[in-house]
């Protein structure tokens, strides 16, 4: 719509072949915004019935969003990894049933703060 306008005020008329509509004209304006009305209306539907099938889900019981993430026990990582320094970051994740990028992070902030420690 602002393209549109900013395009007017430079004298320029815009003409969509492949949607049949010629903004230069009142006809065609008038068809643009009733195109966007509509448009708007049934975004406006959608979000409605959106809402409605969330709250419908929560009155059942449903719980929506993330799974909550398991109590971690970042000792356990660590105990494993001083334990067996061989052991890949793979091997402990499939221990402690967490990913191998939750694992890596948590062996890697270790190192850092055992660094910063002996300072």
């Amino acid at each position: 719509m602002v393209a549109l306008e900013e395009l007017s005020s430079l004298g320029i008329g815009f003409i969509s072949y492949q949607d049949n509509l010629d903004f230069s004209t009142a006809q065609g304006r008038l068809m643009f915004h009733i195109i966007g009305a509509m448009a708007e209306f049934e975004r406006e539907l959608i979000r409605e019935r959106v809402k409605a099938g969330i709250e419908n889900a929560r009155r059942k019981g449903k719980r929506l969003g993330r799974k909550p993430i398991p109590p971690v026990d970042k000792d356990k990582i660590i105990a494993l990894f001083q334990k067996d320094s061989s052991m890949s970051v793979r091997k402990i994740a499939r221990k402690v049933g967490m990913s191998s990028g939750f694992v890596g992070r948590t062996l890697k902030e270790h190192r850092m703060n055992k660094d910063s420690v002996l300072l």
